[in-house]
């Protein structure tokens, strides 16, 4: 299952040949990400520089603000 959630969210945020990025692999797996009081944890998946210095473009931003 760890595979398959990193693929997903790999393919989220990383664009393909095209310059496309495919977020409905992993916003169907949002909820299987870990979880505490409601916020994702950072156990597998951080986000470096954090998201508010990372330099995500729009749709990439958006994939990440739908998981929490």
């Amino acid at each position: 299952m760890v595979d398959v959630i990193t693929s997903a969210t790999f393919a989220t945020l990383e664009p393909n040949e095209s310059g496309n990025i495919e977020p409905r692999y992993a916003l169907s797996l949002k909820n299987r990400f870990l979880r505490e009081n409601g916020e994702i944890l950072d156990s597998g998946l951080t986000i470096i520089p954090r998201i508010k210095h990372n330099p995500l473009n729009d749709e990439q931003r958006g994939f990440i603000t739908q998981l929490v």
